[in-house]
């Protein structure tokens, strides 16, 4: 009899991969919902309408707000860059934390997610701007217009103190990821930072390969 991994894996490959992950957040929603605390103040965005991975979303995007805000030494007055930020997970707790002066920007191949963003992600204090790139993506933007290997960061040079991609680059083709990097370079100001998630397989030595010269790679430590 086949164990339920050895099914999940048959369902995973006999269907075509929009109705596995439609199945799949439909499935996480309702868990949601049947776990949702009775007042739950911050709204959060259905996964059926924009997939934003598993875990608690609140939790998530204010851990990584911290440890962003912690290891990159974040001023209250920084202009950041959010580099596929999605609807906003880590956007809504980041800003929380600057003040008068500094601006946000964040961008996204996904229509839907920047429309969400732009109607919950707000601040009185912050000068917070969400942007779509209408870039192609086989997960969020099919009929994207521009090569994701070709886009341009909606930043002018050496403008930005901080920039950041959280679980994107775990989605980009090689040649986007050296791109996204050189864009990052780009714009980021002499002396600062992008603050990225990605996977590691044995040889890290590899990123030096497709990091622009600007950019001195470093892990950071929990």
């Amino acid at each position: 009899m086949p164990s339920n991994s050895s099914a999940r894996q048959f369902w995973k490959t006999a269907l075509p991969r929009p109705i596995v992950r439609f199945a799949w957040n439909a499935f996480s929603d309702l868990k949601d919902f049947l776990k949702r605390p009775k007042r739950q103040v911050s709204p959060k965005p259905l996964r059926v309408f924009h997939n934003v991975g598993g875990g608690d979303y609140h939790t998530i995007g204010t851990r990584f707000a911290e440890k962003i805000a912690s290891k990159m030494q974040m001023h209250p007055d920084w202009s950041v860059l959010d580099i596929g930020c999605g609807t906003g997970r880590v956007a809504a707790p980041l800003i929380d934390k600057l003040g008068p002066g500094a601006t946000y920007t964040g961008f996204d191949v996904s229509r839907r997610a920047i429309r969400w963003a732009r109607r919950h992600v707000t601040s009185d204090q912050v000068s917070v701007q969400f942007e779509h790139v209408n870039a192609q993506s086989a997960e969020y933007n099919l009929r994207g217009k521009s090569s994701s290997a070709r886009i341009s960061f909606p930043k002018d040079d050496e403008s930005v103190e901080l920039c950041f991609a959280v679980s994107l680059f775990t989605h980009l083709r090689a040649s986007a990821a050296r791109h996204y990097l050189a864009e990052s370079a780009r714009v980021l100001k002499p002396g600062h930072c992008l603050f990225l998630t990605a996977f590691l397989i044995d040889v890290p030595a590899q990123i030096y390969q497709v990091a622009p010269p600007k950019l001195n790679f470093r892990p950071i430590e929990d």
